[in-house]
């Protein structure tokens, strides 16, 4: 039996809010139970692998509603008490059809290139997909929900999400400054003191340094890693100004905006601090946007001089680091020469870190496995499997030309959402509430853009903590906003 449609509306919002509060609440809980209680069984396997079962089960809720609701003939929604009928739909009213189309295709034809050319296992596969499509994935699946679903006043759950970002920076501070004092005590929650670098199947460590004996303590706080942390913060900076500090009075705007830069800096990752001070200026540029000429030559081009020379002091005084600046900017370059070998179909579906890691330590025994041990031996890698540090390398490497080429067609396309948006806003065609929700898509489009900065050198679009709870907010948000322009101009 089918609930109504505004009981489906409760459950749902109840879902998404559990969603993002447990994601947040997952790594130290995984940590503790993992390496403290030593309970990584078949059993809490499953259980950490919620996140996933709750993907498949809203798909399968989405292609039930399109199996009993869909007329073939003419693409028209029919009766129904699971959506609201006065949000019935055509096809062609969903404006990321297009979108969706460029996903099937992309996710069908690297399955054919991974399984018929490659030969690699399914499993494989999705292990792959898992980091490389799923937050597109997410993203359809969290817009058609809220298309179907929910009405224009639920746009406010992001709100509320924004709540969860003071206390992320709250407790990172707190966190920081005890990893600090006394971080022996964070052995009580699974983190392990010898460990400075964290390998797969390995307790975390308590603390990172920038070398093992430096005294620069860096803030992971409940994620895995420091860079992990530093993603987290770019991609919700946009966000959280916002959504938490736009309509507050002048001086909390900037002691929560000096209070978040300290810990965004705590990281000493180089890619969240050059990325995080960039989507700052643009930010500061689009808020400004009518006095654009004036910002930028009393504002943004003396910070860029400063910036720039802050960052020659620090590149040549940081001898310690010269290795891994110039891995980032080298590794890359030579793994050029794969593309043009293995350009149009890839090497295959796991090849590249991160998921060559897990796919590989299950596998030790498999010629692929070999061969990239092989290749990690020639560059003095000691894990097994291999990251290009290049999330777009990556997808090349795993997929081949299509592939990418499909990747980034809907990179792009969230860009654009961002653009379409902002014309909206300087058009000045819609009300006073409808702008405000539209700036939200415009600052969730620009974290997009922050991690398609440093997926240059990282692979920060991989990472579940930032693509789960932000894509599903985009999606969202989107859906939300599409169908309150979309009333408007019935109207």
């Amino acid at each position: 039996m089918i609930v109504s449609q505004p009981q489906t509306r409760k459950i749902i919002l109840l879902i998404l809010k559990i969603f993002w509060v447990w994601l947040m609440l997952q790594f130290f809980l995984q940590t503790f139970v993992t390496f403290e209680l030593w309970w990584n069984n078949i059993i809490w396997k499953i259980i950490w692998a919620w996140k996933e079962i709750l993907i498949v089960m809203w798909a399968g809720l989405i292609i039930y509603v399109f199996a009993k609701n869909i007329n073939c003939k003419n693409a028209q929604w029919l009766k129904s008490d699971i959506i609201n009928r006065r949000y019935q739909l055509k096809l062609n009213q969903m404006p990321i059809i297009k979108f969706i189309i460029v996903f099937l295709l992309t996710t069908i034809l690297t399955l054919i290139i991974s399984l018929l050319i490659n030969r690699v296992w399914i499993s494989n596969y999705i292990l792959s997909a898992k980091y490389n499509l799923i937050g597109f994935f997410i993203f359809i699946l969290s817009f058609t929900i809220a298309r179907l679903f929910l009405n224009v006043e639920d746009l406010k759950i992001v709100n509320r999400y924004n709540k969860l970002f003071k206390v992320a920076l709250v407790g990172a501070f707190f966190w920081w400054i005890m990893v600090w004092l006394m971080p022996n005590f964070l052995k009580f929650f699974g983190y392990d003191w010898l460990n400075y670098e964290w390998t797969i199947w390995e307790a975390p460590p308590a603390a990172y340094y920038t070398m093992i004996n430096q005294w620069a303590v860096r803030n992971q706080f409940l994620f895995e890693r420091p860079i992990s942390f530093g993603f987290f913060l770019v991609a919700l900076w946009p966000v959280f100004f916002m959504g938490v500090l736009k309509w507050k009075w002048k001086k909390q705007v900037w002691w929560w905006s000096i209070f978040y830069g300290i810990i965004v800096l705590s990281t000493l990752s180089r890619a969240a601090i050059w990325v995080w001070l960039l989507i700052t200026m643009i930010m500061i540029l689009l808020i400004n946007f009518d006095k654009i000429k004036k910002i930028f030559w009393k504002l943004i081009l003396p910070l860029l001089i400063l910036i720039g020379a802050w960052g020659m002091f620090f590149y040549q005084n940081s001898g310690d680091r010269i290795h891994s600046n110039v891995w980032h900017i080298q590794l890359p370059l030579e793994w050029i020469d794969i593309i043009a070998d293995n350009g149009i179909f890839g090497r295959w579906a796991g090849y590249a870190g991160p998921a060559s890691h897990q796919v590989c330590y299950n596998n030790l025994q498999d010629p692929k496995c070999q061969q990239i041990k092989n290749i990690n031996d020639k560059y003095e890698i000691t894990t097994i499997g291999f990251n290009p540090e290049n999330q777009y390398i990556q997808i090349w490497i795993e997929y081949g030309l299509f592939g990418f080429l499909g990747r980034m067609i809907m990179f792009v396309w969230l860009h654009i959402i961002g653009y379409q948006v902002w014309m909206d806003q300087k058009s000045k065609k819609f009300g006073k509430n409808i702008r405000a929700n539209g700036r939200i898509i415009i600052w969730l489009s620009l974290w997009i853009l922050g991690l398609a900065i440093e997926g240059m050198v990282l692979h920060s679009f991989v990472d579940r903590m930032i693509v789960y709870p932000f894509m599903a907010l985009f999606g969202l948000s989107y859906a939300l906003y599409y169908k309150q322009t979309h009333e408007r101009n019935i109207n």
